[in-house]
This record gives C-alpha cells, sequence and structure tokens, in this order.
C-alpha cells in the first residue's frame, strides 16, 4: 500500500544530505509512495528536486533554518500555522533531519523520526593544551543541549558507531541504524551525462572546506611518486588557498580544478581510485558512489561511517589514521598500483533498495 512520507530538512545545499535526501525521496516516489520535501528555508539551495516529489519551501526565518544546531530555536505563530497546514496532510512517516530540522520536534507528531547524518557532538582532537580545554568545554555543552533536544526522540543514525554512542545518552531513544545507500541503476545511467576524456590516478570530490582538508590530499599525492594527474571535483571558501598550494608544489600541470559539478560520477569513473582527506565526516554518499563504480577508496579513518563504508577485509587497506600525510602518499601509490576489487556483495551493501526497504519498515 503505497505510504505518505515527509522529509524536512534545513536547505537543498551541496552537501552529502542534502543529495542522500534528494536521492531517498526520489527512489521512494518511483516505487509509488507520496513523497514530500519540504526545506525549512530555501535561499541557500544547490540541488533541485525531482518533478515526482512534492517540494515545499516553507520559508522560515534564516535564524531558525541556518546556522549552528545549538542555538535555541523557536518558531513563530505564523510558521507555526504554516507547518500545521502542512502537518495536515496526516503521513504516515514524517523525517526532521540534518541540523535545524531537529529543532522542529516539539512542533511534530505522529511517526517521528529524526535522521542524524554525522557525530553532532564530536570531539575534535589538538595538541594545544588550552584548545584541548576550550574543546571539552564546548563538547560538554553541545552534549547538554543534544539530549535535551533528543531524549525520548525516535533517531535514525548513519553508522552503528554512532547508535552505540548516543544510546547512553538518551536513554528513552529508541535508536535504529541505516547506512545511506545509492541507486546503482540511476549511477549507471547518469555516467553519459557528461563526456569526461582526460584520465585520473586520483579525484577528490567534495567541498573545498577546511574541514575536508583538500590540502592533505594534494600534499599526499605530490609526496606519492604517481606521475599521472589528480582532479578535483568541488569547489568553496579554500579555493584559493589550494590554487595557492598547486602551484607552491609545482603540480599545475597535472592536477586539474573542475570546480562543482551536479553529478561527479562521469569524473570518477576515469579515476582510479578516489582520495577522502576530510578532518571529520560522517558516511560520505562520494566514497559510496565510488564503491559502486568499483572504483577503491583511500581514505583517512576519521569517522565510524567510513570505518563502516570500508570494513571488509580487503578494502581495509585504503583506511588511513587521521591525520598521517606519510601513510596517505603511501596508499595512494600502492593502490594505483595494486588497487582492490570491490565485489557484489560489498556494492549490495550501499544499495539505494536496501536503505529503501529500511525506512520503509519505520512507515508500516
Amino acid at each position: 500500500m503505497p505510504k505518505k512520507i515527509l522529509f524536512i530538512i534545513d536547505h537543498l545545499g551541496c552537501g552529502g544530505a542534502e543529495k542522500v535526501t534528494i536521492e531517498l525521496a526520489d527512489y521512494m516516489a518511483r516505487q509509488g509512495h507520496e513523497v514530500t520535501l519540504a526545506v525549512l528555508n530555501g535561499k541557500r539551495n544547490y540541488f533541485t528536486t525531482p518533478p515526482i516529489i512534492d517540494y515545499i519551501d516553507l520559508g522560515f526565518s534564516d535564524f531558525f533554518a541556518h546556522g549552528k544546531l545549538w542555538k535555541d530555536r523557536f518558531l513563530t505563530e505564523t510558521e507555526q500555522q504554516t507547518l500545521q497546514q502542512l502537518l495536515a496532510q496526516q503521513f504516515d512517516l514524517i523525517i526532521p533531519e540534518y541540523n535545524n530540522g531537529h529543532w522542529l520536534r516539539p512542533y511534530l507528531s505522529g511517526n517521528v523520526w529524526h535522521w542524524v547524518h554525522g557525530d553532532l557532538i564530536e570531539k575534535r582532537p589538538t595538541q594545544n593544551i588550552f584548545k584541548h580545554l576550550k574543546e571539552s568545554l564546548r563538547v560538554s555543552r553541545y552534549t547538554r543541549k543534544f539530549v535535551r533536544l533528543l531524549d525520548g526522540a525516535n533517531i535514525v543514525t548513519v553508522s552503528q558507531h554512532l547508535t552505540d554512542k548516543y544510546s547512553p545518552l538518551l536513554p528513552n531513544s529508541t535508536l535504529l541504524t541505516i547506512h545511506n545507500g545509492v541507486d546503482q541503476q540511476k549511477l549507471y545511467a547518469s555516467l553519459n551525462d557528461v563526456q569526461v576524456d582526460q584520465q585520473w590516478d586520483v579525484v577528490f570530490v567534495g567541498r573545498v572546506h577546511k574541514i575536508k582538508q583538500v590540502d592533505h590530499a594534494l600534499i599526499a599525492f605530490a609526496q606519492s611518486g604517481l606521475t599521472g594527474r589528480m582532479a578535483i571535483i568541488g569547489d568553496g571558501p579554500e579555493r584559493e588557498m589550494v590554487q595557492n598550494l598547486i602551484r607552491e608544489l609545482n603540480l599545475h600541470d597535472r592536477i586539474d580544478f573542475i570546480g562543482r559539478v551536479n553529478n561527479p560520477a562521469p569524473y570518477m569513473m576515469n579515476a582510479k581510485c578516489l582520495v577522502s582527506s576530510s578532518f571529520a565526516e560522517g558516511t560520505p554518499m562520494c566514497i559510496a558512489e565510488a564503491l559502486l563504480l568499483g572504483i577503491p577508496v583511500v581514505a583517512y579513518a576519521c569517522s565510524s561511517g567510513i570505518r563502516e563504508q570500508l570494513s571488509a577485509a580487503h578494502m581495509q587497506c585504503g583506511l588511513i589514521a587521521p591525520q598521517d600525510q606519510h601513510a596517505l602518499a603511501k596508499t595512494l601509490y600502492e593502490m594505483v598500483k595494486q588497487p582492490y576489487v570491490v565485489t557484489d556483495e560489498d556494492k549490495q551493501k550501499i544499495s539505494m533498495h536496501h536503505m529503501y526497504q529500511r525506512f520503509m519498515k519505520l512507515a508500516s
């Protein structure tokens, strides 16, 4: 029997959480379900939704929709009325998510499952004693707010590690792990969207942002001993820094800075391996997509999501201790020269259909 499903997310920016939300919503709709995707405020939208999805911009204030999760947020009377008009459709499953969608909890009722895409209370490592103290205070404050916000809620996490971490903090909550999936058929079909003739040893896909540490990937590539080319698919505030570093490393004739693209798959398909050098991550969609395309991955093991994505014994050689640039460089070389094979069993674990089935059980 078709179900009515509502996703509520901050916006449709260019991140992985936004992308996997659209992909899952589209897959559900193509299976015959009635799917609505609402954004708190669409000013920062980058992605668009397929026509089969009912898209709604709630038009909430910038303060409620944007900014850090840890600032208390309340809807105005007008915003509450807008939300209630939407909820009058009597959805079988409501999924608030990303960051500030979780602040809708007091205003939602029925079958509500909060979708947590990453570690919301992660402690960032530092060697500086004063920064360590500051970081400990920050995590303590965020943890208290996290518990107050979500204890007692139904929660879907993207990794078992997050479920295990949150369970003792949220004793009144029901927690469930559902790994991110990719629509393999749609991914393969998208390979024809763009004709890509260039070949690369290494490809980086993601925001050019400080937390993604594109500089680590570049330095590792420079030190790896590889003689081929590297592509950077993405854009962001660190673009100028990255371009300066490319010149400093004398890589200007071996790096292709492609920039932001709607579909990185055709570019990834022309690379021998994907590199992920992030300081912190959730469960990156680009890693799942690379594996489904049969592209091996070399990644800092900076999150439980990445460790689970590369948990198969033959893929663990691609996991690197966080911030170990020497090991990153060495492994890039080894992976290009002797790549592991991504098996059909590996691909099944990260399929969109498997993810879809898990979510639809919540709507039953």
